[in-house]
């Protein structure tokens, strides 16, 4: 659902794995792992959902980059780290 924010565009949430996936105006989604339900209600219902995500969601769920923004750059050695592959 798009959401009105001045650095997110998009939120979904998948009830069954509890992730939150985020889309930022900048082209970047992250999925944060582990989000109730609850969690999700505070975010969208915040008077800040940027704030709401940085200072409540991201402390608790630290996100997984799924795609990268103009300022983002890939590491094939790092790649397979992060996604549990031996490198």
């Amino acid at each position: 659902m798009q959401v009105n924010s001045d650095n997110l565009s998009d939120v979904e949430y998948d009830d069954k794995e509890k992730i939150l996936k985020v889309t930022f105006h900048s082209g970047a989604i992250y999925h944060y792992p582990n989000v109730s339900p609850a969690e999700l209600s505070g975010l969208l219902n915040a008077k800040s959902i940027g704030s709401h995500l940085l200072k409540q969601v991201q402390v608790k769920h630290p996100g997984i980059k799924i795609t990268g923004s103009r300022t983002s750059f890939r590491h094939p050695g790092i790649r397979g780290k992060l996604h549990g592959d031996k490198a």
